[in-house]
């Protein structure tokens, strides 16, 4: 099941809370074996797809925070 990330709300996309499931996901892509040019292929679009979506997880959370600081202090 693919996720593009603007279809997906961010909260959906990957729990950063979850440090450990994080942890897996980046550990799982330091595991994958790279013999060719198409592995590397695949390996950097799954690496730039996982960064995406701690990204846009990050940003999504500041952006939260901001907002709701802005409500707690008007």
């Amino acid at each position: 099941m693919k996720q593009e990330i603007g279809q997906s709300y961010y909260k959906e996309l990957i729990d950063l809370q979850d440090v450990e499931g994080v942890e897996a996901q980046i550990r799982s892509l330091l595991e994958i074996p790279i013999e060719s040019i198409s592995d590397l292929e695949m390996w950097l679009k799954s690496e730039k797809d996982l960064m995406n979506k701690i990204t846009e997880a990050m940003t999504g959370h500041q952006v939260d925070f901001y907002r709701d600081y802005g409500w707690v202090n008007s």
